[in-house]
């Protein structure tokens, strides 16, 4: 398998996993939020694993060609930035989160959703080109 294929089965498997988790526990991810902006170390830990994650793609996937595989290039370029903010600036980019439960609970659900049909995309192409 060429490691093309592989990011895009393991980006999309992740998406797909993790969207389904945003949108079935929505309601409880304001209490792991707010303890999350309340603590430093997680911070510093959550922009270290976004930086591995977006570097590992965009070095292994930096592809920009119009195809399903583009949403993964996009994702680690954005892991990038988000990572690289939150050890840098984090109060900057922590400041860009809903304050209010109701409105994150809501925020999250969506991102689940949205989440859910990037993977759905993803691995479709990355399936549909195995075959």
């Amino acid at each position: 398998m060429n490691i093309t294929l592989f990011v895009e089965q393991l980006v999309g498997l992740y998406l797909l996993i993790a969207g389904t988790a945003l949108v079935i526990r929505r309601r409880e991810l304001h209490a792991v939020v707010a303890d999350f902006q309340r603590s430093p170390a997680l911070i510093m830990m959550g922009g270290m694993f976004a930086l591995l994650f977006g570097l590992g793609v965009v070095l292994t996937h930096n592809l920009w060609a119009w195809e399903p595989g583009l949403i993964v290039t996009i994702l680690g370029w954005f892991a990038l930035v988000k990572g690289s903010f939150l050890l840098i600036w984090p109060k900057v980019w922590m400041s860009l989160a809903p304050k209010n439960p109701q409105s994150l609970a809501r925020f999250v659900g969506v991102e689940g959703v949205v989440l859910q049909l990037l993977a759905a995309s993803v691995l479709w192409g990355a399936y549909a080109a195995r075959m």
